[in-house]
C-alpha cells in the first residue's frame, strides 16, 4: 500500500483552503458527489481515469489522457487552485 499517498481527515480538514491542494472525488456515478462532497472537490468519473488493457477494466489510461483530464479540472502545479 502506498500510504504516503493517503491523508488523515484531520490533515484534510486543516488543508481545505490550501491553494496547493486539489481534492478529487472519483466514482462510477455522480450521485454521491451531487448528494454531498468535500468543499472544493472536483468530480471525476471512474471511466475518465480507467481503460481496459489486456481484459483488465481498471488500468490507468496513457499519461497524456490523465494530463488532459487534470488540466480540464483546472489543476495546475504552477498556479494555486481556484475554488469551483
Amino acid at each position: 500500500m502506498r500510504t504516503e499517498m493517503l491523508v488523515t481527515t484531520d490533515w484534510l480538514s486543516a488543508n481545505l483552503n490550501n491553494p496547493n491542494v486539489a481534492i478529487v472525488h472519483v466514482a462510477r456515478t455522480r450521485a454521491g458527489y451531487d448528494a454531498g462532497h468535500i468543499p472544493g472537490a472536483r468530480f471525476v468519473s471512474w471511466e475518465d481515469i480507467t481503460t481496459t488493457r489486456n481484459g483488465i477494466p481498471n488500468e490507468l489510461p496513457p499519461v497524456e489522457t490523465l494530463v488532459s483530464l487534470v488540466r480540464r479540472l483546472g489543476i495546475d502545479e504552477k498556479k494555486p487552485r481556484n475554488r469551483l
